[in-house]
């Protein structure tokens, strides 16, 4: 189990054992932070004109060691949709035994989590309430297993379900997860930005992920699953600031970055000539009370919950995978449609980084800028993301 897991566990399982606060921040319900990029850009437009005819335009587009360009084409919400549930979608090898048989199994625990899966009404369990008669039959198989006469037939047929269990525990759980309503709400693109709240409920969301690493402990071990945990968990991802909304916020961050970088990249000789002392004034305005009072604590903001976001994400989705009898690990899908989706996210090209690259521009554009107005830039400490 690696280290990040572990700590997942750990810090879950001292806030008794997951008793999230149903913390309902909805869009809608609170100020959006969308306004904060649109009124920086707006006065970063006022005060800074841009000429696509000047030569400090032209300077700017054509350096080489210059990333920002007029012709970067802004990114589209559209382009970061979770996969669809079908593609998401984990089959595995059922395991069923007849009615005749099951009544064998009346002495021992299995007997009824099997009739409940078995039944009409079972097929129609969310796989959240799958996953719930699963841990149970796992835990209770093996006492079965012992009941039954050595080498019988039905003992042969319940170490096979048995092992079989074993071996997708962990695809059972990733698809509890990734297919189910309350993960798809949670990376919907329709909430729209980050809302303008108290920050210590965006946690809420990573901690609901985190969970699911108790929910495989509690399985690796043969221990049960609270079912009122395991629905809170799913819960909470609905009720807390989400995937999505990190996404939205962060596009809305990057293409606001890239358009004003180019505004200030171009008039980062402003101060070089004669200019009036309102204007010096106005640009230390805009620096101080618009990025550095809304921009930088927006934009970093973003920068720690997408980091939360990666790490619980990524080892949950290494839980994509079939234990061999053998020991070994097999990817359970491959390619997985959920790799490649993460990736668009955090991946080296992904959303965190060019937020973070996209910033640094803005960082050290505006230090020069500053530097060469004379406003003390090297006095205004910058935070670090």
């Amino acid at each position: 189990m690696g280290v990040l897991t572990r700590v997942h566990i750990k810090a879950a399982m001292t806030r008794c054992a997951f008793s999230l606060t149903f913390s309902l921040v909805l869009g809608g319900c609170t100020e959006s932070t969308e306004p904060l990029f649109a009124n920086y850009e707006y006065r970063i437009r006022n005060i800074l004109p841009l000429t696509t005819k000047n030569e400090a335009f032209k300077s700017a587009v054509s350096s080489r060691s210059n990333p920002i360009s007029p012709l970067k084409k802004p990114l589209n919400l559209k382009d970061y949709q979770l996969p669809r549930v079908r593609e998401l979608w984990q089959s595995w090898p059922e395991t069923s035994i007849s009615l005749l048989d099951s009544l064998k199994l009346n002495r021992c625990q299995a007997a009824l989590p099997a009739m409940k899966k078995n039944s009409t009404l079972g097929k129609f369990h969310s796989l959240s309430q799958r996953l719930l008669l699963e841990a149970e039959l796992l835990i209770h198989l093996p006492e079965c297993i012992q009941q039954q006469p050595e080498g019988s037939e039905f003992q042969s047929l319940l170490k096979d379900a048995l092992s079989i269990k074993k071996q997708h525990k962990n695809a059972m759980i990733w698809s509890a997860l990734f297919t189910s309503a309350e993960f798809r709400e949670f990376a919907s693109l329709s909430k729209g930005m980050l809302s303008k709240v108290d920050q210590s409920v965006e946690i809420n969301g990573p901690q609901a992920l985190g969970y699911w690493f108790i929910v495989q402990h509690q399985l690796d071990r043969q221990l049960p699953i609270n079912s009122y945990e395991l629905e809170n968990a799913l819960k909470q991802l609905s009720l807390n600031p989400s995937l999505g909304q990190w996404i939205a916020t962060s596009i809305q961050a990057i293409n606001t970055l890239t358009n004003t970088s180019l505004h200030l990249q171009v008039n980062r000789d402003l101060c070089t000539k004669p200019i009036k002392i309102q204007q010096k004034q106005s640009i230390q305005t805009v620096f101080r009370k618009y990025f550095i009072g809304d921009i930088q604590s927006t934009v970093g903001r973003a920068v720690r919950l997408g980091r939360q976001l990666h790490n619980a994400l990524k080892e949950l989705n290494a839980l994509n995978y079939v234990l061999n009898t053998d020991g070994t690990l097999k990817p359970y899908k491959s390619p997985n449609p959920l790799t490649a989706y993460l990736q668009k996210l955090f991946g080296e090209t992904g959303l965190l980084n060019r937020l973070l690259s996209e910033f640094k521009v803005q960082v050290d554009t505006w230090q020069s800028l500053l530097g060469l107005c004379h406003l003390q830039p090297g006095h205004l400490q910058l935070g670090h993301l």
